[in-house]
């Protein structure tokens, strides 16, 4: 992982599936033994993790750390309101970040 993002998909993934072994961004969810169940319970820790609104068919369109991180960024900026986004395009171009 090479993003924030991607690191706290990672935890969750790893944590879902009790696995010890290094996960790659590109690993797929499924490939790695994840069940139809277990995406259940990531979808919910993601939502609740990124105050998004993933559903279940987002997760088997994008069953990978990298794309996962990627639409959850994507969502997280769509919902931004207007004044949140300027404070973060400001902050960007101060070379702030946090």
């Amino acid at each position: 992982p090479t993003t924030p993002t991607e690191q706290q998909i990672t935890d969750i993934f790893t944590t879902i599936l009790t696995t010890t072994n290094p996960i790659s961004t590109d690993d797929n969810f499924f490939d790695l033994g994840g069940n139809s169940l277990q995406v259940i319970r990531v979808v919910n820790r993601l939502n609740n993790a990124f105050g998004t609104t993933l559903g279940v068919r987002d997760f088997y369109t994008a069953p990978n750390i990298a794309t996962l991180a990627n639409r959850i960024e994507e969502n997280v900026l769509a919902n931004l309101s207007q004044d949140d986004l300027a404070q973060l395009l400001d902050d960007e171009g101060d070379g702030r970040h946090g």
